[in-house]
């Protein structure tokens, strides 16, 4: 992380390499999703003198770098100069418009596009499953992190629960402190050993404030009379033995509930590709096929998927992952569209 951004400290101006698009090819590309993998795809598909059209569902483009990623992580104003250095080459987009409700398959292949990259990122957040999560002041991290980044007022609590041990949970955490939350625990399920997010930011939020509790599953929120969480009531655990991913399970301690007093309460367990659109639109795209884990179904090599003129890269077919998975695999699919519509 620390080389990549020393690299972009010191690109400084590259409009000379950027601002080049390959002759007009006379071909047409629609990209879906206005995130790292499909402005990287719309990129180098317009390099190679491709027509290339952004859909994006959110008012700005940017997707998870824009509304996942918070300010101190990622300035927007310089992800304002990446995203436009892309659209000066002459890529066109619109935003405010959804797949599968302003437009579908079918309008794009009419339009005459003769290839689809999807690009539609991982933002349906996983549910906590427990008793009282739709109560006021609950909120999943994805959406919190992207309603704070749209401008959107939140009100917040003096002290936070979140429910994770990933970097959304710990941007939640770090946004909090910032925020003025008084009191901020993150509640995860195992150790500090057994947590996903980078030891980096895990570092940075300790140091920040945050307090840990470790071996804690929630098991129920509790609300006042007004609706209001104001208690995460979680189980004791201990580490068993290593599951399918290697990693020891945790066990509840029977007899070991115990009470948080919290009034917000955030789930950051995990989150995954929202692909509804293929229950409720024409045969073509109910045919798409996905993984049980939601995500689109892709050739490893090409990043094709079972309808030969739709490509998918970035979360929408790697599941949550790195941006730069995300960039890495939008710039494969548009060398896999470049060849299969030549």
């Amino acid at each position: 992380c620390a080389a990549k951004r020393y690299a972009a400290d010191k690109a400084g101006d590259l409009t000379e390499w950027m601002s080049a698009a390959g002759p007009d090819s006379g071909h047409k590309v629609a990209v879906i999703g206005g995130g790292p993998a499909g402005l990287t795809a719309a990129f180098y598909l317009r390099k190679k003198g491709h027509q290339v059209t952004v859909f994006e569902a959110r008012q700005k483009l940017g997707g998870m770098l824009r509304y996942g990623i918070p300010e101190y992580r990622l300035p927007k104003q310089v992800l304002d100069w990446e995203i436009d250095s892309i659209l000066d080459l002459g890529v066109d987009f619109h935003t405010n418009v959804k797949f599968g409700h302003d437009f579908d398959l079918s309008s794009l292949v009419a339009s005459g596009f003769d290839a689809i990259f999807l690009g539609i990122g991982a933002w349906k957040d996983a549910s906590l499953r427990v008793e009282g999560e739709n109560l006021k002041g609950c909120y999943t991290g994805i959406d919190f992190l992207s309603r704070l980044a749209g401008g959107e007022k939140m009100p917040i609590g003096e002290t936070a629960a979140i429910i994770g041990g990933g970097n959304t949970a710990i941007d939640c955490t770090r946004n909090l402190i910032r925020l003025g939350a008084k009191k901020v625990y993150i509640v995860y399920r195992r150790t500090r050993g057994e947590m996903p997010a980078n030891e980096v930011e895990i570092d940075a939020a300790e140091h920040e404030g945050v307090e840990f509790l470790f071996l804690a599953a929630p098991v129920k929120i509790i609300g006042n009379e007004d609706g209001h969480c104001t208690h995460l009531e979680y189980l004791k655990m201990e580490l068993g033995e290593p599951d399918a991913s290697g990693r020891r399970r945790p066990v509840p301690i029977e007899g070991s509930e115990t009470l948080l007093e919290t009034d917000m309460v955030i789930t950051a367990i995990g989150q995954s590709p929202d692909v509804s659109f293929t229950e409720r639109t024409q045969k073509r795209l109910a045919d798409l096929k996905t993984t049980r884990w939601n995500t689109i179904e892709v050739n490893p090599d090409t990043l094709q998927s079972n309808i030969p003129y739709l490509f998918a890269a970035g979360d929408a077919a790697t599941g949550p992952s790195l941006v730069v998975s995300a960039i890495g695999g939008g710039r494969r699919a548009a060398r896999s569209i470049h060849q299969f519509i030549t």
